[in-house]
């Protein structure tokens, strides 16, 4: 395969010009879609009224076509007076403000006009700017001088009025000789002033693209694969019949935005490294006040890649996978006001520079279900009688003189100090207990140990299978191992005994929890506050508090109020991230290139926090792949 020569992709840049809406490949990649825009402006100083008139016929303005991120430069051609240093250019969209503030002169021309001989200036702005457009914003382009002189724009048949701090009534072509009572007129075609703008590829957040470098002996030059068609990425690691390059260093460049916009490594999506001329990119960050935008390249043999667009990350529309149902798209929180998960996710993800898609995918493992005349998840509350009830909350004074401290002996206030137990809507998993109860009260209430139920809440920590035996989760492993002892007991004794299998490892199960464990069951106080998780990712409250400095004492701020959308999951981002710098490093977690890959991270330090199984961060995995973003 032989890479694009620079006179091919000229071509091909030229062929664009003017095309407002892009060419989509197998990978939906955008390739360039370049458009120039300029004027006519019509000025005094000589210049016929026909021409003037003529000039401002035009349109004064231009609208974007739809959404994308433009990448701008400008072009000034002047006549006889070339651009003093100070000069500058402005663009405005939807109302924003956008400035070049320096110009570099590229080329200077002799040329016969009007009596005599002048020259003609070519310059090219040196500042780099990308903006996000929006479909339908009103596009206006301007260009200034310190010395007032009127730069003009034109073009055959695309019209934007070009200004020139409101001065339109000086010629800035030629000026009188001294001494001379005698007026020049300038018939010569006015200045130049032409906006090139260029709807750079896109990478969606959460999105991976693939990248590999080739080698052509023939042109001696690097090279993307697939360049001669148009793009430069794949949806997939699949590596061309091209021998393997090695040696290849990549380079990515952050142009804009206060990080970088990808993230990047040589692993693929299931931690196998890449052939050593392959590439990752993720879109990593995004949010609708900030654009990112980055440069890829690869080096190889002291030569780079050439004729690169800059890449800038975008927002998915959706976040679904082809095919999946439900969508879990919209849900209520327990203000009962609706919630687009998408959105949060698209929102929290491109902030914290974690795929949409994992966050979405973690919920679908961890937060209950609601009917909201829809399936949505609901914001969850868990109360974990087996596991974080015994996380010495009597021994730690922050917490056993704290506000959320349950007492069945204070007398006005068992429920603890601070303000009561909110009335949330739209609770699930289990509703908030609002006065006190031993652990064996809820053991009793949310299994089916001793009694059998129809709610899903009654069946919650334990389950009866329909011979009677119970099914405990592996993830409370010292309930779950007791419980196989016992079972194994009375499969043993069944021989011997008139009650069945399932009943008789029942018994010894109730009698073992209630009386003995841990002295009883029905001897410790529940603390449904402390010793509980909450919202769409199931935050601990231990967690908040000794993680990531959730208030403890605060009499205003509750446990309850993680299930608040927002505060559940600042409060999660900000685990994630912390837990993320701390296995890597602050510098490493920004730019990129993990020593193991991208997903290993979540695997095995994030995801294994909510959970301890073995199998869990496989589980959190697989709903990921649900909910991969799409772009419409």
């Amino acid at each position: 395969m032989h890479p694009p020569t620079t006179a091919i992709i000229r071509r091909l840049s030229i062929a664009f010009i003017l095309i407002l809406f892009s060419t989509f490949l197998n990978a939906q990649i955008k390739i360039k879609e370049r458009f120039e825009i300029g004027t006519v402006k019509g000025i005094n100083g000589g210049i016929s009224e026909d021409f003037v008139e003529n000039a401002i016929s035009g349109k004064d303005y231009f609208i974007i076509p739809r959404d994308g991120t433009i990448y701008l430069t400008y072009r000034v051609r002047t006549w006889a007076n070339p651009l003093q240093s100070d000069s500058y250019g402005k663009l405005t969209v939807g109302g924003k403000e956008y400035y070049y503030t320096h110009f570099n002169l590229t080329e200077t021309w002799a040329s016969y006009e009007c009596i005599g001989y002048i020259n003609l200036y070519y310059y090219e702005s040196i500042d780099k700017t990308f903006i996000t457009v929006h479909k339908n914003d009103t596009l206006r382009a301007f260009i200034y001088s310190i010395e007032n002189y009127v730069v003009n724009n034109e073009t055959d048949d695309s019209y934007i009025y070009g200004e020139a701090g409101g001065i339109l009534t000086k010629c800035s072509c030629m000026f009188p000789p001294p001494n001379e009572n005698v007026t020049y007129w300038c018939y010569s075609p006015p200045e130049r002033f032409s906006f090139l703008g260029t709807y750079m590829p896109e990478i969606m957040l959460g999105q991976s693209k693939y990248l590999q470098a080739c080698w052509s002996e023939e042109y001696q030059e690097v090279y993307w694969a697939g360049a001669d068609q148009g793009t430069f990425w794949s949806d997939s690691p699949n590596h061309t019949s091209d021998p393997v390059l090695d040696g290849v260093e990549f380079i990515v460049e952050k142009l804009q935005g206060n990080k970088p916009g990808i993230y990047w490594d040589q692993f693929d999506e299931s931690g196998k490294p890449l052939p050593k001329d392959m590439l990752r990119i993720i879109g990593r960050y995004w949010n609708k006040d900030t654009t990112y935008v980055v440069n890829v390249k690869a080096r190889y043999n002291g030569k780079e890649t050439h004729d690169y667009d800059p890449i800038s990350i975008e927002p998915p529309v959706r976040l679904l996978t082809l095919g999946q149902s439900p969508t879990y798209q919209l849900t209520r929180d327990v203000f009962n006001n609706g919630i687009n998960i998408d959105s949060i996710c698209i929102y929290y993800g491109g902030k914290y520079g974690i795929p949409p898609h994992f966050l979405k995918g973690h919920m679908c493992q961890e937060a209950a279900r609601g009917d909201f005349g829809y399936t949505g998840f609901a914001p969850t509350y868990r109360y974990e009688p087996f596991t974080a009830q015994f996380w010495h909350w009597g021994k730690k004074t922050k917490y056993k003189n704290g506000p959320w401290f349950v007492d069945i002996n204070r007398v006005g206030h068992e429920m603890g100090t601070g303000k009561d137990v909110p009335l949330h809507k739209n609770v699930n998993d289990m509703t908030y207990p609002r006065s006190p109860k031993t652990v064996w009260d809820i053991i009793y209430d949310c299994t089916e140990l001793v009694n059998t139920g129809e709610s899903e809440e009654h069946k919650y920590y334990g389950s009866r299978n329909s011979d009677g035996t119970m099914n405990f989760s592996e993830k409370y492993e010292t309930i779950y191992r007791k419980y196989q002892v016992f079972l194994a007991v009375a499969k043993m004794s069944e021989p011997y005994s008139k009650k069945s299998v399932g009943e008789r490892s029942r018994e010894y199960m109730i009698k073992w929890l209630r009386d003995d464990w841990n002295n009883g069951a029905k001897n410790i106080v529940a603390q449904t506050r402390l010793a509980s998780s909450y919202g769409l990712l199931q935050m601990m409250y231990s967690t908040a508090v000794e993680q990531i400095d959730y208030p403890a004492n605060n009499h205003e701020v509750s446990p309850e109020d993680l299930n608040a959308t927002d505060t559940c999951m600042f409060r999660s981002l900000e685990y994630m991230k912390k837990m993320l710098k701390s296995k890597l490093s602050p510098t490493m977690e920004l730019n990129g290139n993990w020593p193991h890959g991208f997903e290993y991270y979540f695997k095995k330090y994030i995801w294994p926090t909510w959970n301890s199984s073995d199998s869990y961060p496989n589980k959190v995995y697989l709903k990921t792949q649900r909910f991969i973003p799409q772009n419409n």
